[in-house]
């Protein structure tokens, strides 16, 4: 028994020493960890015994065994770390994030209006410390005094580069119509719709809606009168000359090889525009396309007094494109006759020309090289025909009555005879 009480005491004094004196200075641990060959950690940690269970402190298990048991239980090295030396884990940490640097893509500005339309912001490389690494070689040198782990930097590449939007803002295509005869109103609604659609940009996908993008031509919007075509008639309306810009931009979406959803034609030919090629809008008709290239579209819509100019740049096209009208036949028009109370009996007037309506067909036609790959029927019109009217006089004047009467006379003589 004696022997026994003995042994006890020994083993106390053994384990108390191994606690709080050798057991401690092993536990400590140098980390050294340099970085491009610049030392960023020289510091000694101390392990968190607390783990420990008595027997491995007593008889200083390697840590390699410790690590073991914690890997058993399904953690990870950078929790393992946090466990026996959560000093080190944080020193770690606190230096990841001074490293860690977020990347940044490229970006561009649109400014439709200025001679270069787009100027660049350059990508910035993301960079972080490769921590994984660190607390992997960590935990292979878990049983050293001193662990000297040479760190490395991650770098992460932005996903939009400068040179990729230099790629994606080429000219894609550009359409321009005359209308420089129009009168000042007219001028001034061209003028109003285009300045709504100028600078617009669409993403991959999104939908152009002209009507939404230009809103209600209205009075109080600064719309004013101006010739309108209304079933088959020119006659004048708020917001005339705007069909001239939806079919302008029309035009410059075929060739830029937009996915056109909506149009419309007018009942009459336009002369802006080539037949099965114009583009008619109402307050109920709208001109829609669709953002079919993958990437960003942009649109300039201006003019100067004489063209409205319509330029789509983005990604570059892979084919040539041009547009064809082809006109079937031409549709004879009639004469209409209208009574003149003010002119002579029976003199005719020619009030407007008549003009013949049209059927067409319009077609896309793409190109590589010189060679036609497809040429595709879009379009088959018919535009009506406008009537030639022509006034014929009523009126009867006092020669013709006395003329008149002599006649009458004449022929109840002779009847006499």
């Amino acid at each position: 028994m004696k022997k026994i009480s003995i042994f006890v005491v020994f083993l106390f004094c053994i384990l108390s020493f191994a606690t709080f004196s050798g057991a401690k200075s092993n536990s400590d641990v140098n980390l050294i960890v340099k970085l491009d060959g610049k030392v960023i950690i020289e510091q000694t940690f101390q392990e968190n015994e607390n783990e420990r269970t008595v027997a491995e402190k007593l008889f200083y298990f390697k840590r390699h065994k410790i690590v073991d048991k914690f890997k058993d239980d399904g953690l990870g090295n950078s929790e393992i770390i946090a466990i026996m030396f959560p000093e080190m884990a944080e020193k770690l940490e606190k230096l990841s994030a001074e490293y860690y640097k977020e990347d940044v893509n490229a970006s561009v500005k649109f400014t439709p209006n200025n001679v270069e339309k787009f100027s660049y912001l350059s990508e910035k490389l993301g960079q972080k410390l490769a921590l994984d690494e660190i607390y992997a070689e960590i935990i292979r040198q878990i049983d050293s005094r001193r662990i000297e782990v040479v760190a490395k930097l991650e770098y992460k590449f932005p996903k939009i580069t400068e040179q990729q939007l230099h790629l994606n803002t080429v000219l894609r295509s550009s359409f321009k119509t005359y209308y420089g005869y129009s009168a000042p109103a007219r001028k001034s609604n061209i003028g109003r719709a285009l300045s709504q659609i100028n600078g617009t940009v669409l993403e991959n996908k999104q939908e152009f809606s002209f009507n939404n993008i230009v809103g209600a031509r209205s009075r109080s919007r600064g719309y004013v009168e101006a010739p309108i075509i209304i079933n088959g008639s020119f006659v004048s309306g708020v917001g005339g000359g705007v069909c001239q810009v939806s079919t302008t931009i029309y035009n410059a979406a075929l060739l830029a090889d937009l996915e056109v959803k909506n149009v419309a034609k007018h009942s009459l030919p336009v002369k802006y525009a080539p037949p099965s090629f114009d583009a008619m809008v109402s307050s109920v008709t709208d001109f829609k396309f669709i953002n079919n290239t993958g990437e960003k579209i942009y649109i300039c819509a201006t003019c100067d007094g004489n063209y409205i100019n319509i330029s789509i740049y983005g990604k570059p096209l892979d084919c040539e494109i041009r547009l064809e009208s082809i006109k079937v036949r031409d549709i004879p028009f009639k004469t209409d006759y209208i009574d003149n109370i003010n002119a002579e009996l029976g003199v005719e007037k020619v009030l407007s020309s008549g003009i013949s309506g049209i059927e067409s067909k319009g077609y896309i036609v793409k190109s590589i090289g010189s060679k036609v790959v497809s040429t595709k029927l879009i379009r088959h019109d018919i535009y009506a025909p406008q009537a030639r009217l022509v006034s014929i006089g009523t009126k009867i004047t006092a020669d013709i009555n006395e003329n008149a009467k002599q006649n009458d006379f004449e022929i109840s003589q002779a009847e006499n005879q």
